[in-house]
């Protein structure tokens, strides 16, 4: 007696209906919200910086406030590269016909679609990452650094700019074999994530925190200044946060193309119940958010349908084979899959890059740079301020002097002239090393 089939749930998610064939509209609107909105934020804060009156603080990127610096780094070709390369490229992907099938359908992040499924987008990926770190390589090693703080900032920054060309290097590739330990898969996968810290560090935490520290040293006001990046870097880390809280696992492996009839491929995950409790046991227990991506997780997050292929065109009937039929693009192919969930991760992503690369651009660069300018102005103009007319070591019989030593290298002098003497005078400067380190 043949053993009893069901639809196993450790097979494929679907079957707890988390999967779609198509996008709803109200996804879609959300999809929108979330790709267009760091746009926006990009455009319109740097308008509302108050640096930009008085001082060469940004390099400004916003509508009607292009100027030619920004043009001339080629700043503003890489963010309208990356938002003319993913944007269009991502909508037409989910809202076609099949979008399951895919790369929305099998990839979560954008990572993955270029470096599993679309190998031009890798390309693309590598060579805007290249570029963008060449353009921040040079702007941060022409940095005038003249304290040793000033130094270190400086390498700190061109070392993370270096660092986040790791991300192109070592694309995210998923395999149909399950990946092993024989493929390095797990390594190139750390190197890809720490370039996306590199630049995370390089372009935001490290400018940001040296920024206010800079304008707390020098006892400016913060203000409008500190609150336009502020809602910057809160955006990022909202995005951040969601991205984490709603992505789901890239899933690149096909068993649905492997069925060569309709009743072989809506029979797929019909297992029997021995089976099902193997591969039960075969599945994690824990959230899939805690869980390391590895292009084929269980269960699987997809479910098959027969495709039966458009009839043949007049060029197609006359010039292939007879026996192909009338329908060559017939085959079992993904269906219904985590659609919206894998698209919503992806937007999610494209946000994140996207404030990363515009804050980078619009305020961490020209915010080293007045952060370098300024500090040492303040330097050199306190420790001139500081300049007094002392008494020689050497002569003691024209004044008494006593130093009072503070905090930092800053003191008074205190003079007291000794009755029939000579002063013998000498010009002494004293430093605020507290603002050189």
């Amino acid at each position: 007696m043949a053993a009893s089939v069901l639809q196993c749930a450790a097979a494929t998610v679907c079957s707890a209906g988390r999967c779609e064939e198509t996008l709803a509209p109200w996804q879609t609107c959300s999809l929108v919200l979330a790709t267009v909105l760091p746009i926006l934020l990009s455009l319109l804060l740097p308008r509302l910086d108050s640096l930009s009156a008085h001082e060469d603080s940004l390099l400004r990127c916003a509508v009607c406030t292009l100027p030619l610096k920004c043009g001339s780094s080629a700043h503003l070709a890489i963010l309208f590269s990356m938002a003319m390369a993913i944007l269009p490229t991502f909508f037409m992907l989910a809202l076609s016909s099949a979008p399951c099938s895919t790369a929305v359908g099998a990839c979560a992040t954008i990572s993955c679609a270029a470096g599993s499924v679309y190998f031009e987008g890798y390309v693309f990926m590598f060579s805007t990452l290249l570029l963008a770190s060449t353009l921040l390589v040079r702007e941060f090693s022409s940095l005038p650094a003249a304290t040793s703080s000033h130094r270190r900032l400086r390498a700190s920054l061109v070392a993370g700019s270096l660092g986040m060309q790791l991300t192109g290097i070592f694309p995210m590739h998923f395999t149909r074999g399950a990946p092993g330990s024989d493929n390095w898969y797990f390594e190139a996968l750390a190197l890809h994530a720490l370039g996306l810290l590199c630049a995370a560090f390089a372009l935001v935490n490290l400018p940001f925190w040296s920024f206010v520290h800079a304008r707390h040293m020098l006892q400016l006001d913060v203000g409008r200044v500190l609150g336009v990046r502020l809602v910057h870097v809160v955006a990022l880390a909202a995005y951040v946060l969601l991205f984490f809280f709603y992505r789901s696992l890239p899933d690149s492996s096909d068993f649905c193309s492997y069925h060569k009839t309709p009743v072989s491929c809506a029979g797929w995950a019909n297992l029997s119940e021995a089976d099902c409790a193997t591969l039960e046991n075969i599945a994690p227990t824990f959230p899939a958010v805690f869980r390391i991506p590895t292009g084929h997780p269980v269960p699987t997050t997809y479910s098959c349908g027969w495709h039966d292929g458009s009839s043949l065109t007049e060029e197609q009937r006359l010039l292939l084979p007879h026996e192909l039929g009338s329908a060559p693009g017939s085959g079992c192919r993904k269906q219904r899959c985590t659609l919206y969930e894998n698209a919503l991760s992806i937007a999610l992503e494209f946000g994140c890059l996207y404030l990363i690369a515009t804050y980078g651009f619009a305020f961490a660069v020209s915010d080293v740079r007045w952060i370098m300018h300024h500090t040492h102005e303040r330097v050199a103009v306190m420790s001139s301020a500081m300049e007094r007319v002392v008494p020689s070591e050497e002569c003691h019989d024209g004044f008494a002097g006593h130093r009072d030593e503070s905090e930092g290298g800053v003191g008074t002098v205190k003079l007291m002239a000794a009755p029939h003497a000579t002063p013998c005078l000498q010009t002494e400067r004293l430093t605020v090393r507290s603002l050189e380190h």
